[in-house]
């Protein structure tokens, strides 16, 4: 009988390891395909200096969602057609919030070059050199592009060149505001031409672009605002009339006739919003 637990409660462990190390190579090789899926986002976000240490816990949360919602649509509310935009919903959000992130993190780099441009150009009039400069105005920076100017300036103190440096935070920033900036310090470095007088002028084009971008934002904000309205319209018009005529509305939702008009009805206010959306978002 002894004999009989002992191989039971070995067995038991044995199966349980088992299964631990198998779970943990099966989570190391989804974790891959989850990498290479946001491969060229999270570089981005690193290189901007978001954080991405929990990006793999989110992810897999995210993987548990894309299975139970989609099962809970599906048998648990019974709308078998209307897990088809579920399911896109899900699979685009990470997405969706990784380019807001980066978005968002990019037009704070572009607002934090206008005092950089600024405190160099008047660097460069009190007769500093541009490691000097860049070392002076270092804190008045505020993060992220304070990060960015100090791995500069670090990097020529372990004996690195000025010029080698900058390149390198070009390369990984891949910023239009960024690379405009560093063709004119590298350009005006290389020819040891005075570039006070390019940096203010990057500095009032710089000021102008945020003027007119915020001009812009505000001014399309009620459109915007309208987009968004109209887009929540449908689903608060179903909610809204469930109250009034609740036999209707399930008769719309499990009904595979009723579901295929909301998936259709949801496929054209999908592309609607995107194509406003996108008329909307000028580019200067």
């Amino acid at each position: 009988m002894i004999e009989t637990e002992m191989t039971f409660y070995l067995s038991t462990i044995g199966v349980g390891l088992s299964a631990g190390m198998l779970a943990e190579v099966f989570l190391d090789r989804w974790d891959d395909l989850l990498h290479k899926r946001i491969a060229h986002l999270e570089e981005t976000m690193q290189a901007l200096g978001l954080d991405t240490r929990h990006i793999v816990h989110y992810l897999r949360l995210w993987s548990v969602s894309m299975v139970i919602v989609p099962l809970l649509v599906l048998i648990g509310m019974d709308l078998g057609v209307v897990v088809f935009p579920v399911a896109f919903i899900l699979w685009k959000l990470p997405l969706w919030i990784m380019n807001y992130l980066i978005d968002k993190r990019k037009k704070l780099f572009r607002d934090q070059m206008i005092p950089l441009c600024v405190s160099l150009a008047n660097s460069a009039r009190s007769g500093l050199s541009l490691p000097k400069g860049l070392e002076d105005v270092l804190p008045e920076l505020q993060f992220p592009l304070k990060n960015e100017v100090s791995r500069i300036v670090n990097d020529y103190r372990h004996g690195r060149s000025i010029i080698e440096a900058i390149r390198d935070a070009q390369k990984r920033l891949q910023l239009d505001h960024f690379n405009v900036f560093t063709s004119v310090i590298l350009t005006c470095f290389e020819t040891g031409s005075n570039y006070c007088v390019a940096l203010d002028k990057m500095s009032h084009a710089l000021m102008e672009n945020q003027r007119l971008e915020r001009k812009m934002d505000s001014e399309t904000a009620a459109g915007r605002s309208v987009i968004q309205i109209l887009s929540a319209f449908p689903s608060v018009f179903v909610v809204l009339f469930y109250y009034l005529a609740p036999d209707m509305v399930k008769l719309l939702l499990w009904e595979p006739k009723g579901q295929i008009a909301i998936v259709v009805a949801a496929f054209l206010n999908y592309c609607s919003v995107k194509m406003a959306l996108k008329y909307m978002s000028v580019r200067i």
